[in-house]
């Protein structure tokens, strides 16, 4: 990029592929400054081989969806207590996939009904 400010410019692939071939250079990294905190604070407590673990997850989920989908994954894959491979693998898919509707427009009066039928307790 021109101009005459400094600017960086990361392609997530080559880095996450170099980090793979050497995890030591993770505290150094762009992607590591580019992560949420909790994610990346998550990922620092990591030894080497867990960390070459998450950035191959990392890589893959960036490749089947995208980036912002793996970062979002394994956000909440440390939000619910463990970083591993299958969490962020089912937590991205559900991601990409999921498309919630609006809780305003559920009727969960038909639920009530049922309730008052059967006098709270299912039969």
């Amino acid at each position: 990029m021109f101009g005459k400010q400094r600017t960086d410019s990361v392609d997530v692939r080559t880095t996450l592929s170099r980090l793979l071939q050497s995890p030591g250079a993770w505290r150094n990294s762009l992607i590591r400054k580019a992560l949420p905190d909790r994610l990346r604070e998550e990922m620092d407590t990591l030894d080497r081989a867990e960390l070459r673990e998450a950035l191959r997850t990392m890589q893959d989920l960036s490749g089947r969806y995208d980036f912002e989908t793996a970062l979002q994954a394994m956000e909440q894959a440390t939000q619910l207590g463990r970083l591993t491979s299958a969490n962020s693998v089912v937590l991205a898919a559900r991601l990409a996939t999921f498309e919630p509707e609006e809780t305003s427009q559920i009727d969960l009066g038909v639920y009530d009904q049922l309730l008052q039928t059967t006098g709270g307790a299912l039969q």
